[in-house]
């Protein structure tokens, strides 16, 4: 009964997670449309180039502390402490906003050099410092999430996850009607301002569910503050994170500079860019919203059965997590190579990124493998393991940068894409095959 109780709880939150993905993906995917027609091919592509300097940011304040809180508070339920997760909550809170605070401002005092020495667009600037601003609100948010996500509540987190891009749409939508009426140009910071109102809505939506939704005593507990436990499990996360993401920076910078040796201008290989990852790329990850449901629960689920000892629940999960993953991703393969060509022309009226898709749709089933059996790995407490599994991937592909693209153009970079998720697919699953 128990078992079967525990099924059922994972079963429910993954279908709460995946529909709310699907739903958000979905928004998503139309608002992409509607900001590629207003701002242009170059501009997605200006506003590509700032999250992998936003993701650093995520990697240091939010990443390993989101996560080590999802696994302590999912191992204080499994011992019935309920204060204990709690105060994991607010050691995770104290840290994750302190770090965020700290950063934000280093990021707004750096901004102008980032934009001029490092990535060589002026008009990166002011993108930086206003999504600076949404940084403590987003690390309220994703640790008020890791704290349900441990619980297994996971309408909270996907309810606020609505929210945010709800709002962030709908701002967008508002701030170019006016503008429009104003006769006044469209310029790419308002993409920004959206994920900056977005965050802070829905971190008063998660504070605002806090505060009512748990028992009168949630805030009057007090017990041993958790940062060093918070601080060796999320660490070794937030350095792998870190380190992944200052390899795409890396990369997001090489890469104008690999199209120019190809012979592309800037402006051209800025329009590629901004091809690739506004709009083919995304379309790629758009049914990703089962997966990334499944890891996302995965995780607690595993780090608790492996408090209890449970080896056959653990066996189980890779098996199916396998089997779901193969299946899954192959028939998106099957999709879009078939309709690649059709999609990319409908939806964004461009060849080339029909011709993206098409190419990019053989990264399916390695792409739902890496997520699913990445979330297995942490959950074992494997984060050095998966860490170093990512940092090869990249490394491949940077090299598939520097040597493929001078030679070959943006196809040089598919492949390059395509060889990192192979090659993170088959070290994890060699890792979980001797664990």
């Amino acid at each position: 009964m128990i078992i079967s109780g525990k099924k059922a709880a994972f079963i429910k939150g993954t279908f709460i997670l995946t529909m709310t993905g699907f739903i958000s993906k979905i928004i998503g995917f139309f608002y992409r449309i509607f900001l590629s027609n207003k701002i242009g091919a170059e501009g997605m592509g200006i506003y590509q180039l700032i999250f992998p300097v936003t993701a650093i940011c995520h990697a240091i304040t939010t990443c390993g502390i989101t996560t080590a809180i999802s696994k302590l508070c999912a191992e204080k339920n499994a011992e019935n402490d309920n204060d204990g997760a709690k105060m994991v909550l607010f050691s995770g809170l104290l840290l994750s906003v302190t770090l965020s605070i700290i950063t934000g401002v280093c990021l707004i005092l750096a901004a102008d050099f980032l934009s001029l020495h490092i990535y060589n667009e002026i008009r990166c600037g002011l993108l930086f410092k206003i999504i600076a601003l949404s940084l403590p609100f987003c690390a309220i948010h994703s640790c008020i999430c890791g704290y349900y996500y441990g619980a297994k509540q996971t309408m909270i987190p996907a309810s606020s996850q609505l929210v945010e891009q709800l709002v962030r749409v709908c701002s967008v939508l508002i701030i170019c009607h006016i503008l429009e009426n104003q006769n006044s140009p469209i310029g790419i910071y308002i993409a920004v301002i959206g994920i900056v109102l977005g965050e802070a809505v829905s971190m008063l939506f998660c504070l605002t569910v806090l505060t009512f939704h748990s028992s009168d005593k949630f805030f009057k507990t007090t017990g041993k503050m958790y940062f060093k436990p918070i601080i060796t499990l999320g660490f070794p996360l937030s350095v792998n994170r870190l380190s992944l993401h200052l390899l795409q920076s890396v990369e997001a910078i090489l890469l104008p500079f690999t199209l120019a040796a190809f012979g592309m201008t800037n402006k051209e290989a800025l329009s590629v860019y901004g091809t690739l990852t506004g709009m083919a790329l995304p379309f790629i990850l758009f049914p990703s919203a089962i997966t990334n449901s499944i890891a996302t629960l995965l995780l607690p689920t595993i780090a608790e059965a492996k408090a209890a000892g449970n080896q056959k629940l653990i066996n189980s999960a890779i098996y199916k997590s396998f089997l779901l993953s193969i299946g899954f991703g192959f028939s998106l393969t099957a999709v879009f190579f078939i309709l690649g060509k059709y999609l990319g022309e409908f939806f964004f009226q461009s060849t080339l990124a029909g011709h993206f898709i098409k190419t990019l749709a053989f990264i399916c089933p390695f792409l739902c493998l890496s997520i699913t059996f990445e979330s297995i790995l942490n959950g074992l407490g494997k984060t050095v393991t998966s860490f170093l599994h990512n940092i090869a991937g990249l490394i491949l592909r940077i090299c598939f940068v520097i040597f493929a693209i001078p030679n070959v153009g943006i196809m040089g970079y598919l492949w390059g894409i395509l060889a990192c998720e192979i090659l993170i697919s088959l070290l994890h699953c060699h890792s979980l095959k001797k664990s």
